[in-house]
């Protein structure tokens, strides 16, 4: 797909010197050092919960695309990548969904 030129309307989030077009349902949850971790509420199913984890520098991956289902962190490439380079930013993100879904599993 071409990429197509932003507008002053459209929402960036600058990463590493590139602008990321923001999607209208992510909503940023947590943040740390130059991390920031955001839910994408449209891609969610089946039980599972879809995250965006934005590295805010320039590096060779800024973005890690995560998924949760209450339980455990999808094992996909981007968190094998995450869990090999960035082990402690892997245990933050895994901390942070079992605090925000601890609330539903008691309900």
């Amino acid at each position: 797909m071409a990429r197509r030129k932003l507008t002053p309307e459209d929402e960036v989030r600058k990463t590493g010197g590139r602008k990321l077009l923001r999607r209208p349902d992510e909503v940023d949850i947590a943040r740390t050092g130059r991390w920031v971790l955001a839910v994408v509420t449209g891609w969610g199913r089946d039980g599972w919960h879809s995250f965006k984890l934005i590295h805010q520098v320039r590096a060779r991956k800024n973005v890690y695309y995560l998924g949760w289902n209450g339980e455990r962190i999808a094992k996909n490439k981007c968190a094998g990548i995450l869990r090999e380079h960035n082990p402690e930013i892997y245990a933050w993100a895994e901390e942070i969904f079992n605090r925000t879904f601890a609330d539903k599993k008691s309900a």
